[in-house]
């Protein structure tokens, strides 16, 4: 099952290793960030950058949690994983399918594809295809989209770039 463990702010990914590198074989199956790519213009040029997706925030794919936990513990960019109570609570099955649709293999949200017609944003393809009913914002000069979706029980939104066609 995944859990969502919160970690510092821009120290995802090294938090994600380091659980990774210190915890004992076998006891996790998985640990990674989601990030989304960013379309950043520098010099003239096109650079696509990675920012994490839900930013304080990574993913560990476990099937005791109380077995992890004191591993976590002892971490230097451990925070909390999340739970209520005492009971550690995994994401929801509908949550899990989500980020698996947004996110490629390797945790990535991609670029995906556009169009305008008549002033009615289409997504083409991508991630984001049929999914025009969560993207509430557009910059099309910084081709880049807001999201917002119910996620953890929550309100998410983050920005997905886009390339118009």
């Amino acid at each position: 099952m995944w859990y969502v463990i919160w970690t510092e702010t821009g120290k995802e990914k090294e938090a994600a290793q380091e659980l990774k590198e210190r915890t004992p074989a076998g006891l996790i199956n998985d640990c990674w960030v989601p990030v989304r790519v960013e379309r950043h213009k520098r010099q003239g040029k096109m650079l696509d950058v990675e920012k994490a997706l839900f930013p304080g925030y990574f993913f560990v794919d476990c099937d005791d949690p109380k077995e992890v936990s004191p591993h976590m513990r002892k971490l230097e960019r451990f925070r909390i994983m999340l739970k209520s109570d005492d009971i550690y609570m995994p994401i929801s099955e509908q949550d899990e399918k989500l980020i698996r649709r947004l996110t490629d293999k390797s945790g990535k949200l991609n670029i995906s594809l556009i169009k305008i017609i008549d002033g009615k944003l289409t997504v083409v393809d991508g991630p984001l295809k049929n999914m025009e009913q969560y993207i509430t914002k557009t910059n099309l000069h910084k081709r880049k989209v807001l999201v917002e979706m119910e996620l953890f029980e929550q309100k998410h939104s983050f920005w997905a770039a886009v390339e118009i066609l």
